[in-house]
Formats: structure tokens, sequence, C-alpha cells
């Protein structure tokens, strides 16, 4: 049943969800491409995209692999990713990543690649991508994401499960005996933000704690207006069979 309802979440989300991930400022995407080619991932024959959503990696990574294997638990998802890449070597797979990894045969697939992926958090289903990978694993996580003022004072707490789930990849390689690569990448901008947006946005919240208020004034310093910073940082965890 949760599977079922949080399916019809996405559906019912992914053109929206497609719309704000063109809003991004990273670039991600090339960035990881480039360097799984540097440490040899890419190129590569078969490539399974887990939890893939609408394709958001295949621009940049299907020209280094034979097959791209797009899985993912929501039809919407699917669908707005064969409009968007209709290549004939893409494969989309309608089907939960614990029942893919159950039809899936040990060594199946070249790589087997997991970015952002909230059904990827126990070292059980790492294992599982092991076993029907024959090369590598991969893990892409968002492990930091802040905006001055307003993560100081609503903290996005899902990094810190996001590391620590990379924490624990890399430790149960290490005790395993697998070698693996880690690679941070790290992007800022810079955004002039009224101080006006800033109390509107933030009104319940001073409400319900006068201190907000005194952050937000300390903030601005008496100025109308100030810039920004907003930093993300991204994580990646390749497993080497």
């Amino acid at each position: 049943m949760l599977n079922q309802q949080t399916a019809q979440f996405w559906d019912e989300f992914a053109s929206e969800y497609y719309a704000i991930q063109q809003e991004t400022f990273t670039t991600i995407t090339t960035d990881i491409a480039h360097y799984l080619e540097k440490i040899g991932v890419l190129p590569t024959q078969d490539f399974v995209d887990l939890a893939g959503g609408y394709g958001k990696y295949i621009p940049t990574i299907l020209p280094y692999v034979g097959k791209y294997y797009l899985v993912d638990f929501s039809k919407e998802m699917l669908q707005l990713a064969e409009t968007l890449y209709p290549k004939p070597n893409i494969e989309r797979i309608l089907t939960t990543q614990t029942e893919f990894f159950t039809y899936s045969a040990t060594n199946q697939y070249d790589c087997v690649f997991s970015a952002l992926n909230p059904a990827m958090r126990q070292i059980e289903e790492v294992i599982q991508a092991l076993r029907i990978s024959e090369r590598y694993a991969c893990f892409v996580e968002l492990v930091s994401d802040t905006e001055e003022l307003f993560t100081e004072i609503e903290p996005i707490t899902q990094t810190k499960e996001a590391q620590l789930f990379l924490t624990n990849v890399t430790r149960f390689a290490t005790d395993q005996g697998i070698p693996w690569h880690k690679k941070r990448f790290t992007y800022t901008t810079q955004t002039m933000i009224e101080k006006t947006f800033a109390l509107d946005y933030f009104a319940e919240d001073i409400q319900q704690d006068p201190t907000v208020l005194a952050k937000i004034e300390s903030f601005y310093q008496r100025k109308e207006s100030r810039e920004v910073c907003h930093e993300v940082q991204f994580e990646l965890v390749v497993l080497v069979k």
C-alpha cells in the first residue's frame, strides 16, 4: 500500500518535479559523468539507474553506455523520460527497487547507479546493488544544503541522513575489503533577497518564536536587501568489484 501511495504521489508530481529540476544552478550531472569517466567506470555496456525518475542523468551518461536501464516505480516519470529521451538504447522499467533486485541475476549489469534515492538507505540494499553489478556500484547523495539565514532558521535534516548512509557504505566496503572511490562536488550561488521577502516568508515563525525576527534583523543589519549565499554539496561513492 505504501509503495502504491508513494508511486501515486510521484505520478502526480512528475511534471512539476521536472520543472523544478530545470532551475538548478549546479552542473552535477555533467560533473558526475566526467568523474566516472576519469576513474574508468565509463564507458560501459550496461548501466542501471535505480529510482531514476524522468532520467536526469541520461543526457550526460547515455553517450558513454551501450544500454541504459531506467528503473522507477512511477509510470508518469517513465513516460516523461520517454518523451524527453526517445532513444532506442534506453529501456524503461516500471517496478520497485526491491522487485528489480529480486528478478535481477548476479553480475547481470556492468554498473548500478543510484542518485538521491530515498529507497537506498540500508546496507542490505547496497549489497543487492553490488550483487547484480559485475563491476561497479555508484551512490550519489546530497550531503549539504545551506542557505544563509534560511537554513539557520529552518535546518534541512535530510542531508544528515544522506551523509550517514554514505559513511556506512564506505565503512562497509572497507570492512569487506571492497575498493572504493569518493568524490565531493560543491556548488555556490549568490542571490539578492529583499528583507521584506524574508519577513513575509518567516511570518508564522516570527509569531511563534520572537528570536526569528532577531535573526532576520541581525542578518540584514539595517539594510533593505542582501546577497544570500546558497551552497550545496553532493558526494559520490563508487564501489569496485
